[in-house]
């Protein structure tokens, strides 16, 4: 007994040692100047661009960095997700990517593998690793970082029971914006216990990471949105970081571009996008300019078949393709119905579509017969294209 007051008495005289406000102004320097962080107690070596993009993160509540393939969004995006789970006790913090071993990779090549796992600083904070379907790290603070799954055909909704403080979506050209607004977002609105409990005002963050995409992309649209919002004052930051910093830098060599480039299955339009950050818009060898297409719409009543009783008419179209091979076009075949309106137009409404590769000249015949004549038997016209040549044909001739 006599030795548990002894022992509790020591640990109450070293607590009364502690220099608490030096230990305030500590956390508070260096949550403002994570980079710092990063360099003066990790001990890792950072490039200027790096810092830029660490700090902007650190500072800023909604941030985005489009970068050139190979110069490091996740690595950089990893180094903040530790120096913050450091610096923030019980931090909840999610990646997210289009496909759930995209995210786990994250964890496994910068937190199991590679530089930052070798990083002593670092191994000291970590407490446990997850693998396989519950991939995350936990730290000794209780901070922990969970790559998760998304799955986008079901509208993301295995992602929408977690909750974060940070979210990073990775490759976010690839996320569907119905997704990133409705269930991801959504995840970033809870507090930490500590902060509520201390009643401290704290708001999640999100962090973008992506190549640049075509101007008509809802990932354009955001970049525009970011950076209106950052040079007006509000919240946000995004950057562009194209090859020629990785050239700089040393971390490729200008004929590695060069090569990519010059690559014959490397059309510039890609080579823009991926390497030189550039969202893209008409270019000189466009038939049709992207600006003048729409983004696909899911159909709202799709039919396999006409309605019974229907009066309305339906024209079906069909672009004929015969070769299998990867990356040939597809056969495609669109249905078509036309509504009339009270002043003798028509209503056009896409109710089906059917895309197919490989399959022969007399499948795509008898796929076409079993539409007009079955499954749509008030169609008045089949517009059939192959190569060059536009045929309308006469539904009753269509035997």
């Amino acid at each position: 007994m006599e030795d548990d007051i002894r022992q509790n008495n020591n640990m109450l005289e070293e607590l009364e040692k502690v220099n608490y406000d030096a230990w305030e102004k500590f956390f508070s320097y260096y949550r403002y100047y994570i980079d710092e962080f990063a360099i003066d107690v990790l001990g890792l070596t950072l490039y200027p661009y790096q810092r830029l993009w660490l700090r902007a993160m650190g500072r800023y509540q909604n941030s985005m960095g489009i970068a050139c393939r190979g110069l490091g969004k996740s690595f950089i995006v990893s180094v903040f997700y530790i120096c913050s789970s450091i610096l923030y006790p019980r931090l909840t913090l999610g990646i997210g990517s289009a496909t759930f071993d995209q995210a786990r990779n994250v964890i496994k090549q910068y937190f199991l593998n590679g530089v930052l796992s070798r990083n002593e600083n670092i191994k000291r904070e970590i407490d446990s690793f997850g693998a396989s379907n519950n991939c995350f790290v936990k730290f000794k603070n209780g901070s922990i970082v969970h790559a998760i799954s998304v799955n986008q055909r079901g509208g993301g909704d295995t992602a929408r029971s977690w909750r974060f403080q940070y979210l990073f979506i990775d490759e976010a050209r690839l996320m569907r914006d119905l997704i990133i607004e409705d269930v991801l977002i959504p995840m970033t609105k809870t507090k930490r216990d500590l902060a509520i409990r201390h009643n401290v005002p704290e708001k999640g963050k999100v962090i973008f990471g992506s190549s640049a995409h075509l101007k008509i992309s809802q990932l354009y649209s955001r970049f525009k949105f970011h950076y209106e919002q950052m040079i007006s004052g509000g919240d946000y930051w995004v950057g562009n970081f194209p090859s020629k910093i990785g050239i700089k830098y040393g971390l490729f060599e200008q004929d590695d571009i060069d090569q990519e480039r010059e690559k014959p299955s490397r059309t510039l339009d890609s080579f823009l996008m991926e390497f030189e950050g550039v969202f893209i818009g008409s270019s000189s060898d466009s038939y049709y300019p992207y600006e003048i297409t729409v983004d696909c719409q899911v159909i709202p009543t799709p039919e396999i078949s006409q309605p019974k009783k229907t009066s309305s008419q339906y024209i079906i179209t069909h672009d004929v393709a015969l070769s299998d091979k990867k990356g040939s076009d597809n056969a495609c075949t669109h249905v078509i119905k036309l509504k009339e309106k009270p002043n003798g137009g028509y209503y056009k409404n896409l109710v089906y579509t059917f895309v197919t590769m490989g399959m022969s000249l007399p499948e795509q015949r008898d796929f076409l017969r079993e539409l007009v004549h079955l499954r749509f038997p008030n169609t008045v016209k089949l517009v059939v294209e192959w190569w060059i040549i536009i045929a309308v044909i006469p539904v009753e001739k269509f035997i």
